[in-house]
C-alpha cells in the first residue's frame, strides 16, 4: 500500500522551514543557553541582591516539560561560612493545569538534602537579618496578593539544620540531622 502525499507549495515550504527553525532554536535555547546563563548569572544576581556569595554546580532545563533542576547550590554567609545549601532542587511546571485553574501549578517540587545554619549573634541579631528588608506600608487600594500556586507532589528528603546561639556567655548549639543528609557544605 502506497501513501499518497500532496506536494507542498512554495509558501507552505517557507512556513514549514520557519517552524522547523523556530523549533530548533527553542530546543537549543532551552536545553543549552538558558541553563548556562542561569548557572553563571544567578550567583551574580544573588550577590547583588544579598551581598552574599553563592554557587551552583549544575543547571538543567527541559523546555518541553518545563522542568528545572538546580544541583549543588550553596549560599554563604557574609563571613564565608555555609548558610543554606541543597544537593538538588527540581520543579516541574504544569502548564495545562495552570491555565485551567488560573494559578501556577507544579506537578512536582523536590528538594534533596537541604542544609540551613541559623545563628543568633552576640548582638542579638540573626545571621539572616540583613536579608530582610523593612516593611513598607502600602496604600490599601494597591495591595494585591501573591499569584496563587499549588504543588501537587512535594518531596523533601535528607538534610540538616543547625542552630547556634552566641547571645549567652556559653554559646549553645543544636543540630537536627537526617541520616540521608550530607552535612554542612564545605
Amino acid at each position: 500500500m502506497k501513501i499518497k502525499t500532496l506536494p507542498l507549495t512554495g509558501k507552505q515550504r517557507k512556513w514549514l522551514g520557519i517552524c522547523v527553525v523556530v523549533l530548533i532554536l527553542y530546543t537549543l535555547a532551552g536545553f543549552f543557553l538558558l541553563p548556562a546563563v542561569l548557572r553563571y548569572k544567578l550567583p551574580d544576581i544573588i550577590h547583588d541582591a544579598t551581598g552574599r556569595d553563592s554557587r551552583i554546580a549544575a543547571v538543567a532545563f527541559d523546555p518541553y516539560q518545563l522542568s528545572l533542576k538546580l544541583q549543588g547550590f550553596v549560599l554563604n554567609e557574609k563571613n564565608g561560612a555555609g548558610f543554606i545549601s541543597f544537593v538538588e532542587f527540581y520543579a516541574d511546571f504544569n502548564v495545562w493545569r495552570s491555565l485551567h485553574k488560573g494559578l501556577l501549578s507544579f506537578a512536582e517540587v523536590r528538594l534533596l538534602q537541604p542544609f540551613a545554619h541559623i545563628s543568633r549573634q552576640k548582638n542579638g541579631a540573626f545571621n539572616f537579618t540583613d536579608l530582610l528588608s523593612p516593611p513598607t506600608p502600602e496604600p490599601e487600594q494597591q495591595k494585591s496578593g501573591l499569584l496563587p500556586f499549588e504543588v501537587v507532589k512535594l518531596q523533601v528528603s535528607g538534610g540538616n539544620f543547625t542552630w547556634r546561639d552566641e547571645l549567652n556567655k556559653q554559646p549553645a548549639e543544636a543540630v537536627i540531622q537526617n541520616d540521608q543528609g550530607p552535612g554542612p557544605p564545605h
